[in-house]
This record gives structure tokens, sequence and C-alpha cells, in this order.
């Protein structure tokens, strides 16, 4: 594993970010007793049918959200408009539109009641804008120079981005102590560049990690396995980048699993040559929804590498596994097998049918 490679990975951990959601602290008593009450009415009607008891539920989180302004329900409630509006934008753009303001003014409401979820949830909506971008170019722009007016235009988004309202109801949240905006502001202005910005985001990072934030603690592991000249980081040893990387994984760090599995898997990077070890760390990642690490255990298992028992059956599983949480490679590896017959029964016909549907 090559020092050079590690430096792309914090690129790929703005996803991660998106999907991050955490609880409000504050709620207000009145939403309080609306909740407790949805609790109660379900338990009494347990003769309903589930779509019955469904209904009953949206009906008291809307009440809690828009008549006490319970935070936590103005959250979730903002999070089922994204889903509605999901549904809306193929049919009905504007109805769409309108959802997602919805969504954006709850957002913002449960952050004025406390709600740190509420105000990291409305900057992530103003960071991807809405149905989210996935086009890598757009967000590349934002990080280089943190100038939102010079984006391509966005391709049937409904809800445009916005970097400074993203950065303000950032740090809204990181007010209320949220882990999540802080590693996320904290990287933005690391890649922003200049000396100023790379000290501040690095603290903000390090205060990120102090809290045992998984996704902090291995830009850290990164970070000081590489350096950064522009403030005189030297490139650490590679025991202390072994107990950083470790450290990451232990607070959950799925990255982390999969650097780790790949370093025992070569010998690398300070730790030692263990085939079983790398094995152990990429099915806990995947089983944890990393998709490369997936990939990696099913490789391993397919050909039986390093001493493990060849169980082809099981790579078949994890070749699927990958493709499902969105790996070409994992489809590729699945319609392989379809091919030859190997972890599963031979069929051409498969074959063909998930390399039109999945690999085009």
């Amino acid at each position: 594993m090559k020092r050079k490679e590690n430096r792309n990975v914090p690129k790929k951990m703005f996803q991660a970010w998106q999907k991050s959601e955490e609880a409000s602290r504050n709620p207000k008593s009145q939403g309080v007793a609306v909740i407790k009450t949805l609790v109660k009415e379900t338990r009494k009607a347990k003769k309903n049918t589930p779509e019955d008891l469904r209904e009953q539920a949206l009906e008291l989180l809307e009440q809690a959200a828009t008549e006490h302004h319970h935070p936590n329900a103005l959250v979730q409630l903002g999070n089922l408009r994204l889903q509605q509006a999901g549904k809306q934008q193929e049919e009905d753009v504007d109805a769409a539109e309108a959802l997602v303001t919805q969504a954006a003014d709850m957002f913002r409401l449960a952050g004025q009641g406390g709600s740190r979820a509420g105000w990291y949830n409305l900057g992530n909506l103003y960071w991807t804008g809405y149905p989210v971008d996935d086009d890598d170019d757009v967000l590349d722009a934002m990080e280089d120079d943190g100038n939102d007016d010079d984006l391509p235009p966005p391709t049937d988004l409904i809800f445009k981005p916005d970097l400074h309202e993203a950065m303000e109801a950032f740090m809204n949240a990181i007010d209320l102590g949220d882990t999540d905006a802080m590693y996320l502001v904290g990287v933005h202005r690391m890649t922003s560049g200049g000396r100023e910005n790379i000290h501040s985001g690095l603290n903000m990072v390090q205060k990120a990690a102090d809290e045992m934030h998984a996704g902090a603690l291995y830009y850290l592991a990164l970070l000081n396995l590489n350096g950064e000249p522009n403030i005189g980081l030297e490139p650490c040893s590679l025991e202390t980048f072994v107990e950083l990387l470790d450290k990451a994984v232990q607070a959950g760090s799925t990255d982390a699993l999969f650097t780790r599995g790949h370093s025992f898997f070569h010998g690398s990077e300070g730790y030692p040559e263990d085939p079983k070890r790398a094995l152990e760390d990429f099915i806990v990642a995947a089983e944890n929804g990393h998709a490369d690490s997936a990939v990696s255990a099913g490789a391993i298992l397919h050909g039986g590498i390093g001493g493990a028992p060849q169980d082809q059956k099981r790579a078949f599983d994890l070749y699927q596994l990958a493709g499902e949480l969105g790996s070409k490679e994992g489809w590729q590896n699945v319609v392989a097998c379809y091919a030859t017959g190997e972890g599963v029964a031979q069929s051409t016909q498969m074959a063909e049918y998930i390399k039109e549907t999945m690999l085009k």
C-alpha cells in the first residue's frame, strides 16, 4: 500500500458525512407529552391494522412537530418530507420542491429549538442540494475554493446547494456539540488551502476526534502517516500510525478497518503480514456496509488466498453484497461467478441479465 494513495481517502468521506443523523438533545415539554400519547395510543390500538397504526403515528408526529415544535419530531418529519419529495419529483416537480422547502424549514425550526440534528440536516441539505448530486465535480469545486458561484449548472436539482448557508447551519450544529459537523467543516477548511485554514480545520477535526468521532480519528491517522508540509507536520512513525489507526477501528470506522485489512494482507504500514487478520477485518467492515471490503473478502475466499479456506459460495454472497452496496466491481464478480458456475449455479442468462441491468 503506497502512502500517496491514502491522500484521496478524505474526499470519499463527504458521502459518509451526508448520511449522518443524530437525535436532538433539547425536546420541548409539550412535544414530549405528545410523543408519550403516541406510545399510549399505539399500545391501545393492537387490533388495528399496520396501516391504521401508521396513520395514527403520522398524525401524532405532525401534531408534535407543527403544533408543539418538538425538535425531534421536526427532524423526523423533515426527513419524511424529503422521502415524500423523492417519490413526487418525477410526477410533480412543484410539489416535490414544496416538500423540500418544508423540510428545510422544519430542520431550521428544530435547530432553533436546540436540536443539533436539525442544524446538521439543514446544513447537509444546503451542502448537497436536492436530489443529492453525486457528481464529484460539484463537491470538488466547493472544496477547492469555497466559492459556489462558479459551480457547474446542477442537473434537475429542485433545491440548489448553497455553501454559505450550509456552513452557517453546520457552525450552529457545532455550537451545540455536533461532532459530525466539526469533522465536515474541519476537513473542508483543511482542503480549502492556506495555512490559517489548515490550522483551524485541524483543530476542529482534532476536537471531533477527542470525542471519539470515528471518521475524524481515521482522517488524523492518514494525515499523520502522510504529513502536512503546509503546517510543518512531518510523517509519523509507523508505530504511531498503527496506534492511531487501531483507535479509529475501535471507534467504529469501516474505512479504518478496510485500510488495516490491506495493511495486514500486504504486511505493510507497520502491520505484520497476516491474511487471516486481513480477512477478519474485511468481513467485519463488509457486514457494516463497506463495499470495497466485501469485494476484498470475497476475493480472498474465492481463491483461498493466503491460507484462507476456499469458499466460493460465501465469496459469491460477498460479491453480491458489494454490488448491492454500490460496487461496480462487486457486480462484475457476480457476473463472472454466474458465467463460470463458481459459488452459484451456472447461468449465462442470469450473467447477461445482471450485466445489462447493473453494469450499463
